[in-house]
């Protein structure tokens, strides 16, 4: 990020170098076309290049405290246009300070009339907005680039978060006890078995239906929620429980896809799963002043996912999509309270 900093801030003085030395060049073109002395000419441009450099540096700087660069085009375009007549009232004065300055050396003494020093000013207030259109536009560019690659590096994220929770659930160890808990069935309750197949078959068609979407709706989520539960069930039995209290109002609410599906994964695993007793998930969701909040709740504790089996992949890979997504507007915590661990996301809805 440092290193990023400096090569930004390198090309910014190079763009200034050459710039002004480009203005000073012109400007001594065009006062040895008028016959003014060389001497005068070369001492007089250069003087009010540096004079250039040093109120745009500060105009920069002024941009950069004030935020400029995170305002829309209208609301720059509004702050530019008084800031470059500012500046070229400035420059004025400085013109015409440096002017007398010189006037020991100058043949051809000029009155600064009204008009002059009119078209003085316009001449320096066409300069420092191109100059801001140059600045503007460099920062514009550099943060479309940026946001094109975030956007890639999210649909990367995602798909890796699909192929992730797709092994997790089809990995050897849970298709060994789905299938034979299945097989089971199949004699015991063939209307149980048909049912659980049908579950295993809407878990992986949301996996790979849903790999490259950004987001989907809260209703479709809970959807693979329930065919996950479902099969887990028949692992756990009675050892499972869960509870749905989500408001049906923000149903229509998108989020990451299987963001609650991993939260109730994580929770299964290394909560009720360690647990001879087992334990209950309580599900919980609302909407206020346009922040979804979603809660998984399972019993268990900390220490129990703090175990060498516990990554916390899953956890680590739901932050950073949410971060990615909605940015600083989205937050994920984890606390425990009377033996019961409770993951919780606020994202804006």
């Amino acid at each position: 990020m440092a290193s990023t900093h400096r090569q930004a801030n390198k090309y910014y003085w190079y763009c200034q170098g050459i710039g002004w030395g480009v203005y000073t060049l012109t400007g001594f073109g065009f006062a040895s076309l008028y016959g003014s002395p060389k001497l005068h000419s070369m001492i007089f441009n250069i003087a009010i290049s540096l004079m250039g450099l040093v109120l745009t540096h500060a105009y920069r700087s002024f941009i950069k405290r004030q935020g400029w660069l995170k305002l829309n085009m209208g609301q720059i375009i509004l702050r530019v246009l008084p800031a470059c007549v500012v500046i070229g009232m400035v420059w004025f004065v400085a013109n015409t300070s440096i002017w007398r300055l010189l006037a020991f050396i100058n043949t051809k003494p000029v009155a600064f009339t009204l008009p002059l020093a009119l078209s003085i000013i316009f001449n320096v207030v066409v300069v420092t907005f191109m100059w801001s259109l140059l600045y503007f536009g460099w920062h514009f560019f550099k943060n479309y680039k940026q946001a094109e690659i975030d956007q890639w590096k999210m649909a990367s994220m995602a798909q890796e978060a699909q192929l992730m929770a797709l092994k997790a659930q089809i990995n050897p160890h849970f298709m060994f006890n789905a299938l034979n808990n299945i097989r089971a069935l199949i004699l015991e309750d063939p209307t149980k078995a048909r049912e659980m197949l049908t579950s295993l078959s809407e878990l992986m068609r949301y996996s790979l239906r849903y790999s490259n979407a950004r987001q989907v709706s809260l209703a479709d989520e809970l959807t693979v929620v329930d065919s996950y539960l479902q099969l887990a069930s028949i692992q756990f039995e009675d050892r499972l429980q869960f509870e749905n209290q989500i408001n049906p109002a923000i149903m229509d609410v998108q989020v990451p896809p299987m963001l609650v599906q991993t939260l109730v994964e994580n929770g299964i695993k290394h909560g009720i799963a360690q647990l001879p007793q087992g334990g209950k998930i309580l599900l919980k969701g609302t909407k206020d002043n346009g922040t979804v909040t979603l809660e998984v709740e399972n019993t268990g504790s900390l220490a129990l996912k703090n175990t060498k089996e516990s990554t916390g992949t899953g956890l680590q890979n739901v932050r950073e999509r949410l971060q990615m997504l909605y940015g600083t507007e989205a937050q994920i915590k984890l606390s425990e309270k009377q033996g019961k661990v409770n993951a919780m996301v606020l994202i804006p809805g």
